[in-house]
């Protein structure tokens, strides 16, 4: 069954029509996606590593990301992506909105997601993920900010957030 994604401006706001999953593209249409930062009350970061089998950046370390389903709000998505990904189920974690970035043809939101936890509790989806691990908040920052596909003001937001933790 097809999937589809509604369509949306720069600023966030819909168009009011949705296209099939890799049916689309014009240049003013935008996707509403979401980035995903999970995290133990201790300050342990949860990074995996995208399947070797992945389009976009294969085989990386990063942190869930994907795109809302047609009719999903960012923060249903968000909870969608890590449960199908990781197994795991956020929705009872503190959630803290951080804010939106633009990459691609994607506006992102941005959440943090603090919890209980352990490596044991995750389920991995071999399609999309390969491995998961635990990191320092100095390493995320490393991670994030030497990434080729996030912009400085994506790395600011993420960077000023998880130092206020």
């Amino acid at each position: 069954m097809p999937e589809y994604l509604d369509v949306y401006d720069y600023d966030g706001n819909k168009r009011g029509f949705s296209v099939e999953r890799g049916k689309h593209h014009h240049e003013d249409w935008w996707y509403l996606c979401i980035h995903a930062y999970i995290f133990t009350p201790d300050g342990k970061f949860l990074i995996q590593r995208r399947s070797p089998k992945k389009q976009y950046f294969p085989n990386i370390w990063d942190i869930t990301c994907g795109a809302a389903n047609s009719g999903e709000t960012s923060l249903e998505a968000a909870i969608r992506e890590v449960k199908e990904e990781l197994g795991l189920d956020v929705s009872g974690f503190e959630t803290s909105f951080v804010g939106v970035s633009h990459c691609y043809d994607c506006v992102n939101h941005v959440y943090f997601f603090k919890g209980e936890f352990t490596l044991d509790d995750l389920t991995l989806q071999e399609d999309e993920v390969v491995d998961a691990k635990f990191v320092e908040k100095d390493e995320l920052i490393d991670l994030i900010v030497n990434s080729e596909f996030k912009d400085g003001e994506y790395h600011k937001m993420i960077e000023d957030y998880i130092n206020g933790i």
